[in-house]
C-alpha cells in the first residue's frame, strides 16, 4: 500500500484557514485522482477541514497540539503530527511506501502506478523534476531539483523508514500525548526527515538506505498561494495551462489561451537552466 503522509497547520496559526482549507482540498483531489494503486491519504490536523471533497480513502486524525512560536516549533509540530500519521498507518495497514506531501502541493494521478513500477531502490525516491504551478496566474513551469525547493518529494520504503527512525513502535501510539510522541525518536528523524526535506537524501545514503531520483514530473510545487511558508512568490513565467495537465493534476479548469513563442522559447531556457544547476548540485555534494 501507498501513503500519502501530510499535516496541517494549526488553525490559529493562519490568518485565514478557510483557505488553507480550500488549498488542501486541491491536494486531496489530485491523490485520490490515482488513476491506479492501492492507497491512503493520512491527514494529521488540529482541525478537520471543512470541504466539499470526501472520499474514503482519506483518514483525518485530529490531535490536540499547541500553536508552534519558532521555526524549530514549527519542524517539530510537523514532524510529530507525521509521526502520528506514520504510527497510525504501520498499526493498520500493510505499507509498503511512504510519501511526506505538504498540504497544498498537487500529485500527478499516474504517481503511485508509477512509483510501483519503478526500478527498485534500497531507501526510495527523492523526485528530481517537477512543475511550478502559479497558484494566483495560472501558469506552469518545468523544474529539475525540486527537492532542493519543494517539500513534496520524498517516498520512502516502509521498512526503510521504520528501520532508520530508530523507534520502539510497541510502545508509542498514535494517540500519545505531543510530549511523549517527541521522546520517541531522535530530534532530527522527527525534525529533519519527517518534518523537513533537505538533509533526507544524505542522510538516507549515510545509513545504507540510499534513495534514487525519480525523474518523471509527477508533483506539482504551488506557489504564490498566499500561504506558502518559503515566501515563495510566482514571476509571470511558465505557459497557460492546458487541458492534459489539468486532467493529470486535478485543475478544475484550464485556459484555452495558445503559448506565445516568446513563453515557450523563455520556458524552456528556465528548464535547461535548472536541470544544469541541479546536476552541478549533485555533482558537489556527490564529491564532498
Amino acid at each position: 500500500m501507498f501513503i500519502f503522509l501530510t499535516c496541517i497547520r494549526h488553525p490559529n496559526s493562519s490568518k485565514n484557514y478557510t483557505h488553507i482549507e480550500a488549498l488542501f482540498e486541491h491536494t486531496a483531489r489530485s491523490v485520490c485522482a490515482q488513476l491506479e494503486g492501492d492507497f491512503r491519504l493520512i491527514v494529521v490536523c488540529n482541525k478537520k477541514p471543512d470541504i466539499e471533497f470526501n472520499d474514503p480513502r482519506i483518514i483525518y486524525l485530529e490531535v490536540d497540539f499547541i500553536i508552534p512560536s519558532s521555526r524549530s516549533d514549527v519542524l517539530y509540530d510537523r514532524g510529530i503530527k507525521r509521526l502520528v500519521g506514520l504510527l497510525y498507518a504501520k498499526n493498520n495497514y500493510p505499507v509498503d511506501y511512504y510519501m511526506m506531501l505538504d498540504a497544498d502541493d498537487l500529485v500527478s494521478n499516474t504517481l503511485v502506478l508509477d512509483i510501483v513500477a519503478a526500478e527498485e531502490s534500497k531507501g526510495g525516491w527523492w523526485l528530481e523534476k517537477g512543475y511550478l504551478y502559479d497558484f494566483n496566474n495560472h501558469r506552469i513551469q518545468r523544474k529539475a531539483g525540486m527537492n532542493n525547493y519543494c517539500g513534496s518529494t520524498l517516498i520512502f520504503k516502509s521498512e526503510a523508514l521504520y528501520k532508520l527512525s530508530n523507534i520502539d513502535f510497541t510502545q508509542y501510539s498514535f494517540m500519545d500525548t505531543y510530549e511523549k510522541l517527541k521522546s520517541a525518536g531522535s530530534g532530527e528523524f522527527i525534525c529533519e526527515i519527517l518534518g523537513h526535506h533537505v538533509i533526507a537524501k544524505e542522510y538516507f545514503k549515510n545509513k545504507n538506505y540510499e534513495l534514487a531520483p525519480f525523474g518523471k514530473l509527477s508533483v506539482a510545487w504551488v506557489i504564490n498561494n498566499g500561504e506558502n511558508e518559503s515566501r515563495t512568490v510566482g514571476k509571470l513565467s511558465g505557459l497557460n495551462l492546458n487541458k492534459s495537465w489539468c486532467n493529470e493534476f486535478s485543475v478544475p479548469s484550464y485556459a484555452n489561451e495558445k503559448n506565445s513563442l516568446n513563453d515557450i522559447f523563455y520556458e524552456y531556457i528556465l528548464y535547461v537552466k535548472s536541470i544544469i544547476s541541479s546536476f552541478s548540485k549533485n555533482q558537489r555534494k556527490s564529491h564532498s
